[in-house]
């Protein structure tokens, strides 16, 4: 699944591309896209078309069960050219979901290596092979899931903000 605006920015036409080279080896293979419509909606609706995924990739648009949809799902995939903070990513997180994303700075201040995997930004191959091999190894992608829940716990959390705040202001008051 992926939680994406229907936006250039958000690299759906590149896990809409991944996907179908998936698709290909693993019939079964379903993606659901939660987000908003954007200047992207139509193109994508067409390409999904084109490349013959009308069955296999629903754009659900938006939904208040994000949660729901991430714990049933086998992986959580962002495709973003770039991006700020993913609160969707950090979401995936909390749920244990295997994390597939592109390899950005701002994955990157999220997640370590073992937290997830990282593909090439904008190449559809490395995107799909990173989808293959969260599906082919489902230990890993659990141990991969486990050590983002694990980040999650200790970064993200209310608790776990509320801490580093009070840290902050500690040492701005220090010096």
């Amino acid at each position: 699944m992926s939680v994406a605006r229907h936006e250039y920015q958000k690299g759906l036409d590149v896990l809409l591309h991944a996907t179908a080279e998936v698709s290909a080896d693993i019939p079964e293979l379903r993606v659901v896209v939660v987000g908003r419509q954007g200047n992207q909606t139509a193109d994508l609706a067409r390409m999904r078309d084109e490349l013959g995924l009308g069955h296999v990739v629903t754009l659900a648009g938006t939904r208040d069960d994000v949660l729901d949809v991430l714990a049933a799902a086998d992986g959580f995939v962002l495709a973003s050219r770039w991006e700020g903070h993913s609160g969707a990513l950090v979401e995936a997180m909390a749920m244990r979901t295997p994390i597939i994303v592109t390899d950005i700075a701002a994955f990157r201040e999220v997640l370590s290596d073992g937290a997830g995997l990282f593909a090439a930004v904008g190449d559809p191959k490395a995107l799909a092979a990173a989808i293959r091999a969260t599906l082919a190894d489902t230990p890993g992608a659990a141990a991969r899931a486990e050590a983002a829940r694990r980040l999650f716990e200790t970064r993200f959390t209310i608790d776990a903000s509320v801490n580093g705040m009070v840290a902050f202001y500690e040492r701005a008051l220090s010096h």
